[in-house]
């Protein structure tokens, strides 16, 4: 009987004060429609391109130098990996928590460097996108090895 009154108030219990269900997920982080033109232009000040090569070259030299790539390889890699801009939605998603003031501020900044500036990559970037960018050469160099 003790054990029958024992379960009887856990069950009790564990009705009374149930949980309630979790909340539903969080949307994913992007950026307001009226902010996209403005985001692609700062995308384009940014010269993506201009980190894509860089990173290129210091990524497979690391690669040559850890597996002794020969030149010959060297040059075939870096032949292959030829920059391609992400989707759109990935540069939505990095510049979703800027303001408008922000981004044009980020784009005004970028259009008033100069090109050595620029060579010397110092544009505003998202560290989102230099991060993505280079864990995508980082896959293709070992896509490369096989």
């Amino acid at each position: 009987m003790h054990y029958l009154i024992t379960i009887f108030f856990l069950f009790l219990g564990s009705i009374a004060f149930s949980q309630k269900p979790p909340p539903p997920p969080v949307a994913a982080a992007v950026a307001d429609s009226s902010y996209k033109p403005i985001i692609m232009e700062v995308v384009k000040s940014c010269h993506y391109e201009l980190y894509y090569e860089y990173y290129k070259d210091s990524i497979i030299d690391h690669y040559a130098n850890k597996y002794n790539w020969n030149k010959k390889k060297v040059k075939a890699v870096k032949k292959k990996l030829i920059y391609k801009p992400t989707s759109e939605f990935s540069y939505y998603n990095a510049y979703a928590f800027d303001s408008k003031t922000q981004l044009k501020n980020t784009k005004e900044y970028n259009l008033a460097l100069n090109k050595k500036q620029l060579k010397n990559l110092e544009s505003l970037h998202n560290d989102m996108i230099i991060h993505n960018m280079i864990g995508r050469l980082n896959r293709m160099c070992e896509k490369a090895m096989n």
